[in-house]
């Protein structure tokens, strides 16, 4: 079976930025966060290393500005990740997605400079 890019099953696209960030997430959910799922499903088990390992892939803080120790990347990137993450492990996707955005961005945006 041919292999289909996420711009070909998107109508609207990724631009190339946006495909490397999905693709990169792809792979590390595919080979770090996958093999922790059927754990984490039949047990109802949380894996301690699991956000240590995503922060050390570099995937938090996607849409904080790089002077302030983030990525830089707009909200299409930050979707793409929680994408590539749900593809592979649903609970996790959904716990990054809180935490990365709903609280981080969030606060990011909405905070002042000494806040920060």
């Amino acid at each position: 079976m041919d292999q289909v890019s996420i711009t070909q099953r998107n109508p609207y696209g990724f631009d190339a930025d946006q495909q490397r960030v999905f693709d990169a997430a792809d792979e590390f959910a595919r080979r770090e966060l996958y093999p922790l799922s059927t754990r984490m499903d039949a047990e109802e088990w949380w894996p301690p290393e699991a956000f240590a390992k995503i922060a050390a892939a570099g995937f938090f803080g996607i849409t904080v500005a790089e002077e302030d120790g983030g990525l830089g990347l707009d909200m299409v990137s930050a979707g793409a990740v929680v994408q590539a993450f749900g593809r592979w492990n649903h609970a996790l996707a959904l716990s990054y997605v809180v935490h990365d955005n709903i609280v981080l961005d969030n606060l990011y945006r909405n905070c002042n400079a000494e806040q920060i």
